[in-house]
């Protein structure tokens, strides 16, 4: 049985990969940072931080993250739909 443990925690861990977090402002200035994504899940999580001064970035446009160079949807968790035909990927 201890194998089966084994192999269950290999896929969990080969599930979480690199990648990039990108936030698009103002009608079209782009924030990227780098973050994790659970590939089974579809969280993306450790969304590196930025700083930005009062008053320069107002409105959100939309987010993405990059995985192996495809962008995919990002929502926060509470607008997240689910469901296995989905493309869109969740943060908290």
């Amino acid at each position: 049985m201890r194998g089966k443990s084994v192999l269950k925690d290999l896929e969990l861990i080969s599930a979480i990969i690199d990648a990039e977090f990108t936030s698009v402002w103002d009608g079209g200035i782009k924030v990227t940072t780098p973050c994790k994504v659970n590939l089974l899940t579809r969280e993306i999580f450790d969304i590196g931080e930025f700083t930005v001064c009062d008053g320069v970035l107002n409105v959100l446009d939309r987010e993405y993250v990059t995985i192996n160079g495809r962008p995919y949807p990002a929502v926060p968790h509470d607008d997240y739909q689910g469901g296995s035909d989905t493309e869109c990927y969740w943060y908290d």
